[in-house]
């Protein structure tokens, strides 16, 4: 058989020799490419609102002594004092509406504990009225503001000052609705 032909190709083995310091440069890059990726990851979720955060309210309440040199722990039993109501408007709202309730025995000795108007953004709103502190306890001035926008939107604030106490209370907003497992629900939309 002259015609055909066979062949019988060599089999070679490919065999590769590693320089072990490719090995560690590769290792190396790719422990760096996580550790970037990995970081790149916890910023980006660190920065974002974490879950069941909400967004700031749009108005802002607060209240202290007219006098800014006296402080809470300087006031005394008896003392009759000016406090000063800021309100801050950060949006354009046309119902606002500020609420002020003496307790503990403070009395109101001028000036209104209500207020109703609009606000610009931007705006500030002060309300001073003058009480008395009481011979006995310190009492309590607790201040509401809310904003309804429209529907069920409302924006909301509080504060509380307590005379004889070196820190007032955290504002907060004030919870207007209720999820479906009876939940606050506190919506701030612009």
């Amino acid at each position: 058989m002259k015609g055909d032909r066979q062949f019988a190709a060599p089999l070679f083995f490919y065999i590769k020799t590693v320089d072990p310091m490719q090995i560690m440069f590769k290792e190396n890059l790719l422990a760096l490419i996580s550790v970037f990726f990995l970081s790149t990851l916890f910023l980006v979720f660190s920065s974002c609102a974490s879950y069941g955060s909400k967004p700031a309210s749009p108005l802002s309440i607060t209240i202290r002594p007219a006098d800014k040199s006296l402080m809470p722990q300087d006031i005394r039993e008896g003392d009759t004092l000016v406090m000063d109501v800021t309100v801050l408007s950060m949006a354009d709202l046309d119902r606002v509406k500020v609420n002020l309730k003496l307790t503990g025995g403070i009395m109101l000795v001028q000036g209104d504990l209500s207020w109703t108007g609009s606000m610009t953004k931007g705006e500030s709103k002060n309300l001073l009225i003058t009480v008395k502190i009481p011979e006995m306890g310190h009492g309590k001035i607790k201040g509401t503001v809310v904003a309804k926008v429209s529907g069920n939107i409302r924006f909301s604030d509080s504060a509380s000052f307590i005379p004889g106490k070196l820190a007032k209370e955290k504002s907060t907003p004030l919870p207007l609705k209720k999820d479906g497992r009876g939940r606050p629900i506190i919506e701030h939309r612009l």
